[in-house]
């Protein structure tokens, strides 16, 4: 990948992550690398990437549904649907989830400028009474707990658009 950015020198590169996989107090997983390596690695990597492409676009990352891993989402939200009189649930993202991604995005943010720009989806993916908004009356917006699909990508156009405009 850095070879093709280097030969083509993109004008915006972008950027998405389950950033909260690289925090060290991941639970269930042993850490790659403390905050500091984390921070120092993808500070060299945005770095890197200001000096091949005249933007990056780092895209937080998006609440993480609580269903279990490996699971069907649609079995799941079906099982959960009917066992709740047929209304769609209410999905809380785990606390400590909440925490890891938040924690991860202060990281990202600390390499924002002019020309690398930090992107914050959670607004989006959230209703005012902070469950996650997963689905919409088209119907979910994700693939698994912590993937969207074509639906889900579509939320983010008004995020993303500007920097695709910028370029055209």
């Amino acid at each position: 990948v850095k070879r093709y950015i280097a030969q083509w020198k993109p004008d915006v590169v972008i950027i998405a992550g389950r950033w909260e996989l690289e925090m060290p107090r991941h639970w269930g997983r042993t850490p790659q690398l403390s905050s500091a390596g984390f921070q120092e690695a993808y500070t060299n990597t945005v770095r890197w990437l200001e000096q091949h492409s005249k933007k990056v676009v780092i895209l937080g990352q998006i609440p993480v549904l609580p269903l279990r891993d490996l699971e069907d989402n649609t079995k799941a939200i079906v099982r959960k649907y009917r066992a709740n009189g047929n209304i769609m649930p209410r999905f809380q993202e785990h606390p400590e989830m909440t925490a890891l991604r938040k924690d991860a995005l202060t990281i990202l943010r600390l390499s924002a400028n002019t020309n690398v720009i930090i992107l914050d989806p959670d607004p989006i993916f959230h209703h005012a009474d902070g469950s996650v908004r997963y689905y919409n009356h088209r119907g979910v917006l994700y693939s698994d707990d912590n993937h969207v699909n074509s639906l889900g990508a579509l939320e983010l156009k008004p995020l993303l658009e500007p920097y695709f405009k910028e370029i055209s």
